[in-house]
């Protein structure tokens, strides 16, 4: 089954405000050279920890000796070390590429896409490419802080001049510490779509009901 165009869940949020840290800097892939968000990064002299936002950016104190030194990581990528010291301008730290196994499947660097929830404009999300390619996880935002909510209905408009054979499995994690679809499932069981059933959707529009799950949405969002 091929292409997988988007994932609606009606879900808007704003990227956190970054405030004026003495250090800033912007993470970017070393080589698209696109931002990169929930990058996680380690202050090892200041002790502290912090993830980069939506446009990959993050804001650290300076440390009592003025020169941090930063440990940077991220699914996909290889970790990095650098030496920085006060700056008034955004710095840039380059992370490279890389293929970390998991157990059962691989994951590539995430990418960008745009995602259009019904009634709202459209925004942006992150999504991770699993090996077979045909996987692919699309992060869908949480309320934010003091917002509660429950996942009732998921909607998936499928390519549907693509769906000639085989199946459709979709599965909820929520997020892992580190931003990645490696967090826990929030379904007893992955659903199961058979064929018959995606070629019946209304061009290609598939509606779950998951209202008998009573699944509490987490304030990180979930992954679909």
């Amino acid at each position: 089954m091929h292409s997988l165009l988007a994932v609606f869940l009606g879900l808007l949020i704003t990227p956190p405000a970054i405030s004026a840290p003495t250090y800033r800097a912007v993470v970017i892939d070393g080589i698209t050279h696109q931002p990169l968000a929930s990058v996680t990064v380690q202050d090892i002299t200041g002790g502290t920890t912090c993830v980069t936002n939506q446009v990959g950016q993050f804001g650290l104190p300076l440390t009592a000796t003025g020169v941090m030194q930063l440990h940077l990581s991220s699914l996909g990528y290889a970790p990095a070390d650098f030496s920085r010291t006060a700056s008034i301008k955004l710095d840039t730290l380059r992370l490279e590429p890389t293929t970390e196994a998991l157990p059962g499947v691989v994951v590539r660097p995430g990418r960008q896409l745009t995602l259009t929830p019904f009634a709202n404009p459209p925004h942006i999300g992150a999504s991770y490419y699993m090996i077979p390619s045909v996987q692919v996880a699309v992060h869908l935002p949480g309320l934010g802080e003091g917002q509660g909510g429950r996942i009732n209905q998921l909607q998936l408009q499928l390519k549907h001049s693509e769906i000639r054979a085989g199946a459709l499995r979709v599965t909820l994690r929520a997020p892992a510490p580190d931003g990645t679809p490696t967090g826990p499932e929030l379904l007893p069981a992955p659903l199961e779509i058979p064929t018959a059933q995606l070629v019946a959707a209304p061009k290609g529009l598939l509606t779950l009901d998951l209202s008998s799950y009573n699944l509490d949405l987490p304030t990180t969002g979930v992954f679909v």
